[in-house]
């Protein structure tokens, strides 16, 4: 095709805009936040009511007190003594346990999962009273507690409190699982002479950053979100960084089974064994800047209404708490809807995306044992599914392509009157038995699974940090050698599949339309421009996708041939 000022300068501009588009367009990503609080400067907003206060603890020496002196209030002489923190591991993970207010204040990730960086992914709930924290209504002063026992992955705390003249004892238990969950046991037994009435017992999720901060890692698209299951399994999302009066929406008194927090690769959930929550309620959100991100983050508890324990009576409440990745198989085996806290897509496509993760990690596991070469194999997979629907709109394009012709001469003809030459082009498509929209809907049709299965991919925490061939992690660009200007470097994934759009449109009969021709040249520089920065798991789907298309097409030019033959021969005839 000439080459025009026109298209020159076109040309020109989409070069540009090439070179411009990652600088202005890529997120900054953020340092996770690993390094001590004390190094940041954070400032703390929007601080919402709890239905369920935090846990306050009053540091007092009781041991020389019977219990039935501190029943009636009496005011401790001196302090408890701290008790330090306990350090839980496994090959999975370590959890730092607070004995002082039974609560896990810190989760370590182990293994693949790393930041940005290359330092460990860290869960900390700083501005709480820590995952698992028990609270009340009604003021819980802690007058006792004992560590029982400390092992690897197992500790037993022992506390007492004086709870509205009664005296409660809690014997907590937890162990470390090999699943990213840690078993949580509460034995709460009336100690004192009265009945204990625990409005509103709570228990905290603890809270979580958006992945950003977590993990370093650059989110297309963010959900960072507390979530809820209701008893019927049906889940609920509210964004942390939703308006208040929004937010205030992540408060429900309907049963829960499970809740919890979640960003785009990493949740924490709180799951009921014994019975299922009365609610939910927000213990806070605050609003954090640092020195890298301004960001929201939030913890939410479930709440028991009310646990009546008469005295020398007990009741025991069992959790799983689980802080980990957003793996889709994990998540299903925690609880029912628990794979809802892996977002994949729009609300419409969700239930395209899901299947089509799970089929990418069926063929990880039992056929490939890649991820890369299971993406390769599921897009071929679906591009064979969809063939007949691509064949139908193929065909109806030979039969346009046939009658561009006579469709020439009609808008030679009528170019001074549109709409006598409408009329005649719509006749000759009903004489021929042709569909104009022939050709576009069954690509319509295709268009929800590939928006799902780019979803899939885009979300999906198991490309994180997997390399294939010369990609070292299918979540990012697979950039070959340095950065150049402005942060561009070169990624031959995306490279290579603007070359197999090039021979494409090469390979493709024109339609003779000038103005269609200029938008199809341009097509592969536009695509470029816009996908250039996608993670390498997708540019592969990109470029796998388009080499089967080019093989359709050649299989198409292949039959139109064989048709031109048959045409000519019965012309002769």
């Amino acid at each position: 095709m000439k080459l025009d000022k026109e298209t020159i300068i076109v040309v020109g501009l989409c070069i540009v805009l090439l070179m411009c588009w990652s600088y202005f367009t890529t997120k900054k990503t953020p340092l996770p936040q690993n390094p001590p609080i004390q190094t940041e400067s954070v400032t703390v907003k929007n601080e919402t009511a709890p239905l369920a206060p935090t846990q306050k603890t009053l540091d007092a020496q009781t041991a020389d007190k019977p219990l039935q002196q501190i029943q009636k209030n009496e005011v401790p002489a001196t302090n408890l003594k701290n008790l330090e923190l306990i350090t839980l591991s496994n090959k999975r993970e370590t959890l730092v346990f607070n004995p002082n207010t039974g609560s896990v204040s810190e989760v370590t990730l182990a293994g693949i999962f790393k930041s940005t960086d290359k330092s460990p992914v860290v869960m900390r709930n700083e501005f709480t009273d820590g995952a698992l924290a028990l609270s009340a209504i009604d003021k819980m002063t802690l007058v006792k507690r004992e560590l029982v026992s400390s092992s690897q992955d197992t500790v037993v705390l022992k506390r007492t409190y004086s709870v509205s003249g009664g005296l409660l004892e809690v014997t907590q238990t937890v162990k470390l699982e090999d699943d990213y969950r840690l078993y949580c046991k509460f034995d709460l037994k009336n100690v004192g002479t009265a009945d204990l009435d625990l409005k509103g017992l709570s228990i905290a999720t603890g809270e979580i950053p958006p992945v950003v901060v977590l993990s370093g890692d650059n989110a297309t698209f963010e959900n960072h979100d507390l979530v809820y299951s209701l008893v019927n399994a049906t889940v609920e999302r509210n964004s942390v960084s939703a308006k208040e009066t929004d937010f205030l929406k992540a408060q429900t008194q309907n049963p829960l089974l499970w809740l919890g927090g979640s960003n785009k690769y990493f949740s924490v959930i709180l799951l009921s064994a014994t019975q299922p929550f009365d609610g939910g309620s927000l213990i806070s959100r605050t609003e954090k800047e640092t020195k890298a991100a301004k960001y929201f983050t939030a913890s939410s508890s479930g709440v028991f209404k009310q646990i009546i324990l008469k005295p020398g009576t007990e009741k025991v409440l069992d959790f799983s708490y689980y802080a980990g990745p957003n793996e889709l198989e994990l998540l299903k085996k925690l609880a029912p809807g628990a794979a809802s806290m892996m977002k994949l897509s729009y609300f419409w496509a969700e239930p395209i995306a899901k299947p089509l993760l799970e089929g990418l990690i069926y063929l990880k596991n039992h056929v490939c044992g890649s991820y890369g070469w299971s993406i390769i194999l599921l897009t071929i997979i679906v591009k064979l599914i969809f063939w007949p629907f691509t064949q139908a709109a193929n065909k109806s394009m030979r039969k346009m392509q046939r009658l561009q012709p006579e469709m020439q001469k009609i808008r030679e003809k009528y170019k001074e009157d549109p709409k006598q030459m409408n009329m005649k082009v719509m006749a000759l498509y009903k004489d021929n038995k042709v569909n104009p929209l022939g050709g576009c809907l069954p690509i319509l049709l295709q268009m929800p699974v590939f928006i799902a299965l780019y979803s899939a991919l885009d979300a999906s925490v198991e490309l994180r940090q997997t390399p294939f061939l010369w990609a070292t992690d299918l979540s990012k660009p697979d950039l070959v050698g340095p950065a150049l200007l402005f942060g561009i470097g070169i990624h031959p994934f995306i490279l290579m599949m603007t070359g197999l759009m090039v021979l494409q449109q090469k390979l493709t009969p024109t339609m003779g339309d000038p103005i269609q021709q200029k938008v199809m040249m341009f097509m592969p520089v536009i695509m470029l421009v816009m996908l250039y920065n996608l993670p390498s798991g997708l540019t592969l789907y990109w470029t796998v996708s388009q080499a089967i298309s080019i093989i359709q097409l050649l299989y198409n030019l292949r039959i139109a041939k064989q048709e031109e033959a048959v045409a000519a021969v019965a012309v002769r005839k």
